[in-house]
């Protein structure tokens, strides 16, 4: 059987991190796309399974962490737990931005950015199927939390 790599990312919901009045808290829903992209695929016996992409899309003023995030913030969180037949996948962490605000120093990413992700498969010969619930910890002028699962 041909490795087939099937890729899913369901909707997203949005929690706020710090109390907020009801008009208050329907202001915060952040500008925040994102897909999961399928790269380079083995179709051989190789375990390396290739390479998948998690892109992010940020709107005018939100910004994400870094996975050391400096002062502020807290790093994006990767579950690819309900996948089948993935060993392993391993984040990389692309290079961040640095900001400071009020003598707070923080490093993430603004804009948009990419994660590239190398997988490792259980068995090169069975299809793959890749699910992944992503939390991120979205600031804009006050921080929130994003699950996209």
């Amino acid at each position: 059987m041909n490795n087939v790599l099937s890729c899913v990312v369901i909707a997203a919901a949005v929690v706020s991190a710090a109390p907020a009045r009801p008009a208050q808290a329907q202001a915060l829903q952040p500008d925040i796309s994102t897909e999961l992209v399928v790269g380079d695929v083995s179709t051989n016996r190789d375990p390396f399974g290739g390479w998948l992409g998690v892109h992010v899309r940020l709107g005018p003023g939100w910004k994400i962490y870094w996975k050391s995030p400096g002062d502020a913030g807290v790093p994006s969180e990767f579950d690819w737990s309900a996948s089948s037949n993935l060993a392993a996948a391993e984040v990389q962490w692309p290079v961040p931005h640095r900001a400071s605000i009020l003598g707070v120093e923080s490093v993430g990413y603004t804009g948009e950015v990419l994660f590239p992700v190398k997988v490792q498969l259980d068995d090169p010969d069975f299809d793959t199927g890749v699910e992944l619930r992503l939390v991120l910890y979205a600031c804009s002028t006050i921080c929130i939390q994003e699950i996209s699962s």
